[in-house]
């Protein structure tokens, strides 16, 4: 109903379709990710929540426990490496895949 009033019929073969989509993602053991994606640098955070608020696709988290709680970590399955917590992270501490500081010196010594 929240697209427009449509018959039960087809409304049960929309539901039914987006169960489909669903369980080909669920039923693999192994999703495949971009390479480009963020990782946290657990010692270097400082855990201010910057990366958590700016995030669109809400990849980065606090840890819970262990010794690194209270610090961010990235879920790389929900990164799409738009770098948008990478440029707002104040302590440094994240980084983006294949955009590393020692990478893009190198690139643009190379010019």
């Amino acid at each position: 109903m929240a697209h427009y009033p449509k018959p039960i019929d087809e409304s049960v073969a929309q539901a039914q379709a987006a169960v489909s989509r669903a369980v080909t993602l669920l039923a693999r053991e192994r999703v495949k990710v971009s390479g480009m994606v963020a990782y946290a640098n657990p010692m270097s955070c400082s855990s201010c929540g910057v990366c958590v608020e700016v995030c669109p696709y809400s990849a980065p988290s606090f840890v819970a426990k262990g010794p690194f709680a209270g610090k961010a970590e990235v879920n790389p399955v929900l990164c799409k490496g738009c770098g948008l917590c990478v440029a707002s992270c104040r302590s440094g501490a994240l980084n983006l895949r294949g955009f590393e500081e020692g990478q893009i010196m190198a690139m643009i010594n190379e010019m």
